[in-house]
């Protein structure tokens, strides 16, 4: 005999599964624009808007509805990210917009004209006492838009604070606020 046929081949030896091409028709993928559509807190949205990026919180669903405008819509923005970056100092919960790292500061070396902790107390505070201007109701309702995300308590309230916050950061109709980096 002079050899074999069959080769002696080293390893671990599999099974044979045969071809995996078949001809069924390919299933398509589920179209995630009908998903994002019929997510409860965009059901009562128009058509037009669900898709819509402000869609996504309670604030930008009033803007999309045309309960508030869009600098009230940007001044609860704001408002919102100056929330999270004061509760990232205060290392409070993070479930808002500006939320970062906490801030190791030393106030023995801190200099106020760099000191990122000073000032985000600093934006956090005048916002709020210029929402405080506008009155407890306006502040709470601003206040339960925001945070919670959830309807406000009332609606001329909101708007009542919304507008003192969009005086606060200095927004007019079509010009938008000056943006501010972090410094770190």
């Amino acid at each position: 005999m002079y050899g074999s046929l069959h080769t002696v081949k080293s390893g671990r030896k599999r099974k044979f599964r045969g071809s995996s091409f078949r001809m069924e028709p390919a299933v398509p993928k589920p179209d995630d624009r009908l998903l994002v559509s019929l997510q409860p807190h965009r059901r009562w949205l128009p058509e037009a808007h669900r898709l819509s990026e402000k869609a996504s919180t309670m604030l930008g669903c009033l803007n999309l509805k045309g309960f508030i405008s869009d600098e009230q819509h940007e001044a609860g923005r704001l408002y919102s990210v100056a929330i999270g970056g004061y509760r990232s100092v205060i290392g409070g919960p993070g479930g808002t917009a500006g939320n970062g790292k906490g801030y190791d500061c030393n106030p023995i070396g801190c200099k106020l004209e760099t000191c990122e902790c000073f000032r985000r107390t600093e934006s956090y505070l005048s916002a709020r006492f210029a929402l405080s201007e506008a009155g407890d109701a306006a502040m709470k309702s601003v206040e339960h838009l925001i945070l919670d995300d959830q309807w406000p308590v009332s609606i001329s309230d909101a708007r009542c604070g919304l507008s003192s916050l969009t005086r606060h950061f200095g927004l007019t109709a079509g010009r938008k606020s000056h943006t501010r980096r972090n410094t770190n």
